[in-house]
């Protein structure tokens, strides 16, 4: 029986990406979690690998920016301190997509985290007021990947390309 879990994520171009991960590795070292890539859910849990491939081939998109509206922080592991992001006809056109193929109920508030780490209140604050995160992040790619495993061991398994901006 395969117990392999994945998640479908929309991730930053090279120069986004390069900027998050710099925030996420600082924190990572600096309150002792996880580095991850950095990404925006799109859809979760997804088990059939084929078919999540086979779904994302059929995807024909450019890429797209997406707006920050605020930083934030919850008691959930996976919202420990993260990026709110505005929803948009993309971001929405996507999930649905992925609705409509996969019947897991995830429920999409779209954001980036920058730290997976159950923490007192107060660090979470002083992170948030210590960010000055950019307005806009250029998105451009969506990954398939494996999360069975530790956070440390996440694995993109299949990635497809979004069209450049015109």
């Amino acid at each position: 029986m395969n117990n392999k879990k994945y998640a479908i994520c929309l991730t930053p171009a090279l120069d986004d990406k390069k900027y998050l991960s710099g925030i996420i590795e600082t924190l990572a070292a600096e309150y002792d979690a996880p580095i991850f890539s950095p990404h925006c859910t799109l859809y979760l849990p997804v088990y059939d690998l084929e078919t999540a491939r086979s779904i994302l081939n059929q995807i024909v998109l450019k890429q797209f920016d997406v707006q920050l509206l605020t930083v934030s922080y919850t008691d959930d592991l996976w919202k420990t301190v993260f990026l709110v992001l505005k929803t948009n006809s993309q971001l929405t056109t996507l999930y649905n997509f992925f609705d409509r193929s996969f019947n897991a109920m995830y429920e999409f508030r779209p954001h980036i985290s920058l730290i997976y780490k159950k923490m007192e209140n107060k660090n979470k604050l002083k992170i948030k007021n210590k960010l000055r995160p950019p307005n806009t992040y250029l998105m451009d790619g969506i990954d398939l990947v494996d999360i069975s495993k530790s956070i440390e061991n996440w694995k993109t398994v299949y990635r497809i390309q979004l069209d450049r901006k015109s």
